[in-house]
């Protein structure tokens, strides 16, 4: 368990606790005005445990497991990485990534995409039966 202050370059004001009990983990995270902590855009959530916009979020999830070496600099490693340059270089921003804290290991596999998309699917399917169950005894109670 760990606990992380504010900085204002990645958007979180406060970080309560993180616990990862085996592959599930629980966060509990509260975002101020923040920014994407690789380029710099609008963040959509905590995504592979760091502040981020889709747009990383994706590039992420596609390159994040390949080695780092694959991706070669033109610049000899010192290319900034913002909103408008973030896709000029793969190799630095992928970089940028991994020094900000992302997770490889977050990113889900097919197989457990499927799981999870099952789960899902499961806990919606038991929601709208207790919703219906709901519905009949209202029914039955008027």
């Amino acid at each position: 368990m760990y606990s992380i202050t504010g900085n204002s370059n990645i958007g979180l004001m406060e970080t309560t606790s993180i616990s990862d009990a085996s592959s599930m983990s629980h966060k509990k995270i509260k975002i101020g005005r923040g920014y994407c902590a690789i380029c710099g855009a609008k963040p959509t959530g905590i995504n592979f445990d760091v502040l981020t916009c889709s747009s990383c979020k994706a590039f992420f999830r596609r390159n994040g497991v390949k080695p780092l070496n694959q991706f070669v600099c033109r610049l000899s490693g010192e290319c900034k990485i913002d909103e408008r340059s973030r896709r000029q270089c793969t190799a630095c921003r992928l970089r940028k990534c991994f020094t900000m804290g992302m997770i490889k290991e977050r990113i889900r596999t097919e197989e457990q995409n499927q799981r999870h998309r099952a789960l899902v699917q499961e806990n919606r399917r038991q929601k709208f039966k207790k919703y219906q169950q709901h519905q009949e005894e209202t029914r039955l109670v008027c």
